[in-house]
């Protein structure tokens, strides 16, 4: 059995080390020029430049049907703290089944371009990316 600090505490259920915010990024895909990728890349570098740790669902190989992408982006998304959607999410059938999904779960929602002081109809606390995530 290990002494260390880290392993002991992990052992009782405490964290010493704070952990970073895990963050889904979710927008359209499909029908656009190389699905999209380099948007979905310009958000991860923001975000991690932030302190997030990104789940980036263009990351995920090409070819897989269709179908098949959802489960796995969900799976993603259920281990996300929070949700930034790209200002093309609206556009897309899988992001906006993700929205709903996070918001079923309480996750935060991040819009990429939205005023920050700005609050959803129900005055929940979702912001925009450049405002304080």
């Amino acid at each position: 059995m290990s002494n260390r600090l880290d392993d002991v505490a992990f052992m009782n259920g405490l964290k010493l080390r704070p952990s970073k915010p895990v963050i889904y990024i979710a927008g359209k895909m499909r029908g656009l020029e190389d699905y999209g990728r380099a948007h979905f890349e310009a958000a991860e570098k923001m975000l991690t430049a932030l302190g997030f740790i990104v789940l980036n669902p263009a990351t995920l190989p090409i070819g897989i049907a269709d179908h098949k992408y959802l489960p796995i982006c969900m799976a993603m998304l259920e281990a996300a703290d929070c949700v930034l959607l790209l200002n093309n999410w609206a556009d897309s059938k899988g992001a906006t089944a993700e929205y709903h999904y996070a918001i079923c779960q309480g996750k935060a929602i991040i819009y990429e371009d939205a005023d920050p002081e700005e609050r959803t109809k129900d005055g929940s606390e979702e912001t925009k990316a450049g405002g304080g995530a």
